[in-house]
């Protein structure tokens, strides 16, 4: 990983990392369910940065590179996965947790679309 990679996942970390904060306009929403509120909120974000790995790879010509890109999509998905499934329990955000995995799944898909034989 050159250091620019290095960098953009360091960001993407923080990033998610920032995720499951209380948020004050949304805390009588979450009360209800919160485990669930915040797996479907991580989810969203995770959508967000697959639509602007999306763009990135759109623009991008050498298919190494746009492998590489949906590899560092795809470990995002599996490290937030894990994350998300060790604060929250075994039963919560079950839903949010799959669609995670299937996201993942499919990054890793586009990943060996674009690799060289």
């Amino acid at each position: 990983m050159n250091n620019l990679d290095h960098e953009l996942m360091e960001s993407v970390r923080q990033w998610l990392g920032t995720l499951g904060r209380p948020n004050p306009a949304l805390a009588k929403v979450a009360v209800s369910a919160p485990a669930e509120f915040a797996a479907q909120m991580a989810l969203s974000h995770l959508s967000d940065l697959y639509r602007l790995t999306v763009l990135v790879v759109k623009v991008e010509a050498d298919m190494d590179r746009v492998a590489h890109w949906w590899e560092l999509m795809a470990n995002v998905c599996e490290s937030h996965h894990h994350a998300i499934s060790r604060s929250l329990g075994p039963q919560a955000g079950q839903v949010a947790l799959a669609d995670m995995v299937k996201l993942r799944d499919r990054c890793r898909e586009f990943r060996d679309l674009h690799r060289r034989s």
